[in-house]
């Protein structure tokens, strides 16, 4: 199952880290109890009967998203092939890990694409390179990195 859901944030959420999960998991846990994951889906399908109302919406010349975080959760858990080492095996093949990107468009300058896999959490950012330069890259994602695993800490 898959859906979209917006959460804004603002970069003085980021100051209280504890504060800023349980925002989050308090979010996720309405959007769960209501079945909202599927909301954005049902809004493109009414703005598709629109006429022009999705082209229109698509093609706005301004900022509507400033980042994207996308994590698809465990990958392949269900997969009934054998595993060694949690890798799946397929004859002298193993799968060591998945990568995956979410585009990016303009006003909307870096993506996030997260997963699970072999008990190892994988963080893959995409970026564009206009204004943004690789080590600003570079520095957002091992700043991520970095919060999440203090965060982690924090909870254990």
């Amino acid at each position: 199952e898959v859906g979209s859901v917006f959460m804004d944030r603002r970069s003085h959420d980021f100051a209280r880290p504890a504060a800023f999960l349980a925002g989050i998991a308090r979010e996720l846990q309405i959007i769960k109890e209501k079945d909202l994951g599927l909301i954005f889906v049902y809004a493109l399908n009414v703005l598709r009967l629109l006429p022009g109302g999705l082209k229109r919406t698509a093609n706005q010349d301004k900022c509507t998203v400033s980042a994207i975080f996308s994590n698809i959760g465990r990958v392949l858990r269900r997969c009934p092939l054998p595993r060694k080492d949690s890798r799946i095996v397929s004859g002298n093949l193993v799968l060591e890990q998945i990568d995956g990107a979410v585009p990016v468009k303009p006003y909307s300058c870096v993506s996030f694409f997260i997963n699970e896999y072999a008990r190892c959490l994988s963080v893959m950012l995409h970026y564009d390179p206009r204004p943004l330069s690789r080590e600003q890259a570079d520095d957002l994602v091992s700043t991520l990195v970095r919060r999440v695993q203090a965060t982690a800490a924090s909870q254990a």
